[in-house]
């Protein structure tokens, strides 16, 4: 006798309905995951610029100590760049990277730049740079008396 064919009422699959909910499911914890992800950058671009000003101020010290001659640091806050002895800008962040720079009032060209000077002893004219973003927060002091940077302080803004 011949077997009767078997039909399975089911095919092997998704129905749309569960990968509607499989979507929003990846949805939510996409869209709750971002800001979390976004907290770390801001910090890292708040230290990646502070390390580049670091550097630069760093090294217009050494070359005014090795030329035995004065060496400028110029920042431009509006444009985020600085250059050592008007060299190649330095560009230090995306637009969202705030920053304040205080320095003495004869070395500002305007509001928005103004150099630090290195001279061949090893001092500076000084100044302080605050960088901020997503209300993460450093500020680099350069000495006057010894030319040195170090960082005054790293906080998150929120906190106060």
């Amino acid at each position: 006798m011949a077997k009767m064919p078997t039909f399975r009422t089911r095919e092997s699959g998704f129905t749309l309905l569960e990968v509607l909910i499989a979507l929003a499911i990846m949805g939510l914890v996409l869209v709750l995951t971002v800001p979390l992800v976004s907290g770390p950058r801001a910090g890292f671009e708040v230290k990646a610029a502070g390390t580049a000003i670091a550097r630069a101020a760093r090294e217009a010290r050494v070359l005014a100590i090795r030329l035995n001659r004065p060496v400028a640091v110029r920042l431009d806050v509006a444009a985020r760049q600085l250059s050592i002895d008007q060299g190649e800008p330095i560009t230090l962040g995306s637009a969202d990277l705030q920053i304040t720079f205080t320095t003495a009032r004869s070395l500002t060209l305007n509001e928005q730049t103004g150099s630090v000077i290195f001279f061949a002893d090893g001092s500076s004219s000084g100044g302080i740079i605050t960088l901020a973003r997503n209300g993460i927060s450093r500020t680099y002091i350069i000495s006057w008396i010894t030319g040195q940077v170090r960082q005054g302080g790293a906080h998150n803004v929120d906190e106060g």
